[in-house]
């Protein structure tokens, strides 16, 4: 996890998670990513507004169990996704939901052929 705020043993629990899936959205706003042309500068929510959306969802709850149940395989990870991609919505809480990063990586590949970014 390099320079990352969140130490590996705490990437494996909910809030630490939280906190680590934070760091890397707030990076692709600020450019930190490796396709910043698509992230920088969207609008993004506080992190303890995050954290505290992230332990109160069930279904984030439900996806955290079902990764730590496939020993932590990255496909079952639960993963924050936009659910429209409009830049002037960002990354707000009114637009996440949670999902597998399967299912994120695959309507992200979706979404950039739409646009004729892949």
């Amino acid at each position: 996890m390099g320079g990352n705020k969140v130490s590996a043993e705490a990437y494996r629990t909910p809030e630490g998670f939280l906190n680590y899936k934070y760091y890397r959205l707030r990076g692709r706003t600020k450019g930190d990513s490796n396709r910043p042309y698509l992230y920088l500068g969207l609008p993004i929510c506080e992190k303890d507004e995050f954290v505290k959306w992230g332990l109160e969802s069930d279904e984030f709850h439900r996806l955290f169990n079902a990764w730590i149940r496939s020993g932590y395989k990255r496909n079952f990870a639960p993963s924050p996704n936009r659910k429209d991609s409009n830049p002037e919505l960002g990354y707000t809480i009114s637009n996440l939901e949670w999902v597998p990063f399967s299912l994120n990586c695959q309507l992200g590949n979706i979404s950039s052929k739409r646009k004729g970014i892949a």
